[in-house]
């Protein structure tokens, strides 16, 4: 995650493309066979880091896209999303059971899906709801309240809150809500043809592209660096490193230490 105190200045929106570049084609240039790591004797949890790395590394192709157009506040969403797999995959790489625990909230949320599909369309497989009630008491020794919540997770990881913060700044213009308006509007002269002195813009003038495109190369480097910490002999731990260096991110994924009871 970012590390502000060793950042001088927020980087150009040209620098940040650039550096998003760079980051995609250390992963495009990884090897074509992949090697998932065994953790906790099971698969899971790499397979998931792996999916989360895959996922924001397409996400940020996307990104780049959308700002080399102008259109930063349409990308803000994906951002954010980036984000998610970013603290996810590092959460899965520290956090003990965690692919475990995912697999238990999936089971609970598959669960509720179905039995609000059946209530509502009036329709009924009871032996689905009964299989997918049977999964999620399986796993039920796995419960944990980090899986199902995001906030949660980045509370668990050093860094994390500070980071959730700007993951609500750029909650509010992934939604379809009144903090759209703002960037859609420009403040102009009350006249008798415009009473209310505001107009519309065509593209929206979104203040906070530059810092939310560094908030990318952070995250990125994190999944990223998620994936090369379970790989064997972290094979892209240098080039990312580099990355890093040059954008003031900090790559060491800890849990933070529960308080000492005395």
């Amino acid at each position: 995650m970012t590390n502000t105190d060793r950042i001088e200045q927020v980087p150009t929106v040209a620098q940040s493309i650039e550096g998003l570049r760079d980051l995609i084609d250390i992963w495009d240039d990884g090897e074509e066979f992949v090697t998932v790591p065994l953790i906790e004797e099971s698969p899971l949890t790499g397979v998931a880091i792996r999916v989360l790395a895959e996922h924001a590394v397409a996400l940020t192709k996307s990104i780049v896209l959308l700002a080399e157009h102008g259109m930063f506040i349409q990308a803000a969403p994906l951002i954010r999303l980036t984000m998610e797999c970013g603290i996810t995959a590092a959460w899965f790489s520290v956090a003990p059971n965690a692919g475990n625990a995912a697999n238990h909230e999936g089971a609970r949320q598959r669960r509720l899906i179905l039995e609000s599909m059946f209530q509502d369309a009036g329709i009924g497989d009871e032996q689905m709801v009964i299989e997918a009630t049977e999964s999620v008491r399986d796993l039920a020794k796995y419960e944990s309240a980090p899986a199902g919540k995001f906030e949660q997770r980045c509370n668990q990881i050093v860094g994390g809150k500070d980071l959730y913060v700007h993951y609500r700044i750029l909650s509010q213009v992934s939604h379809a809500g009144l903090a759209l308006l703002d960037p859609y509007l420009h403040e102009v002269d009350i006249t008798s043809e415009n009473p209310i002195g505001y107009a519309f813009l065509k593209e929206a003038n979104y203040t906070s592209a530059q810092v939310s495109l560094g908030y990318q190369i952070s995250m990125l480097c994190l999944t990223l660096t998620a994936w090369d910490n379970i790989s064997k002999d972290r094979p892209n731990s240098s080039q990312l490193q580099s990355v890093a260096n040059r954008f003031g991110c900090n790559r060491n994924i800890e849990l933070i230490k529960p308080p000492t009871v005395l």
